[in-house]
């Protein structure tokens, strides 16, 4: 698909060659074991002194998916400076 192997470990510069945006997505569910993967790498991704100011939720079901949907567009409503 992207012109890597499984498991293999290129240098960055592959990386950015071979990148892509994704704008579809399959139906199915990520199995628990790769998500739990990715959510390691990502909570261990550098940052600005070590802050790394996010969190992470795993939302599988589509009622609760589209609650969360909503409530960040109305978050995004509300100005930087109430929101604290």
């Amino acid at each position: 698909m992207n012109g890597l192997k499984e498991n293999e470990c290129p240098d960055l510069l592959t990386l950015v060659k071979v990148r892509s945006s994704v704008r579809s997505f399959k139906s199915s569910k990520v199995e628990r074991a790769k998500l739990e993967y990715i959510l390691e790498v990502a909570r261990l991704a550098p940052s600005a002194v070590n802050f790394q100011p996010w969190a992470f939720v795993v939302v599988r079901d589509p009622e609760k998916l589209k609650w969360w949907y909503w409530k960040d567009k109305e978050l995004a409503l509300i100005p930087e400076e109430t929101k604290k």
